[in-house]
């Protein structure tokens, strides 16, 4: 594995990660900056991670690339756990959110991962939140 890149890569996924914080932070923390700033910093960290996880994925390291989805996942479930409970059901059937969070259960059902600890318990309540399609 090369370890530069593997890091690097790392590094990307956790920005990602903090963008799955960062919607939950807009509840807790509303700043109209941070609000503006929110679209541009979710699609930047968007292409760096698609980048990071590109070239793992190239260069054969599957485990590296496969470590940043998951995380990316997290930070994606973090996220909807938040936004999901005041959404309306209009919202909900517009973004297919209920889809998508059956198909991340199921996912996590058939490969299990272990989320960071700090984190563990926000992923956990948002696949745990019951939807219209159970």
């Amino acid at each position: 594995m090369n370890k530069p890149v593997f890091m690097t890569a790392l590094l990307f996924s956790a920005i990602g990660f903090g963008a799955g914080i960062g919607v939950h932070q807009i509840y807790t923390q509303p700043v109209r900056e941070l609000l503006e700033a929110l679209p541009l910093s979710v699609q930047t960290s968007e292409s760096t991670q698609c980048v990071s996880t590109l070239r793992l994925l190239r260069a054969g390291n599957t485990d590296g690339a496969i470590a940043i989805l998951e995380t990316r996942l997290d930070g994606a479930l973090i996220g909807l756990g938040s936004l999901y409970p005041n959404a309306s059901e209009k919202a909900r059937l517009e973004a297919h959110t209920d889809g998508a969070l059956r198909v991340a259960r199921e996912y996590r059902r058939t490969y299990p991962h272990e989320s960071d600890v700090r984190y563990a318990g926000a992923v956990a309540a948002a696949l745990a939140i019951p939807t219209n399609s159970d």
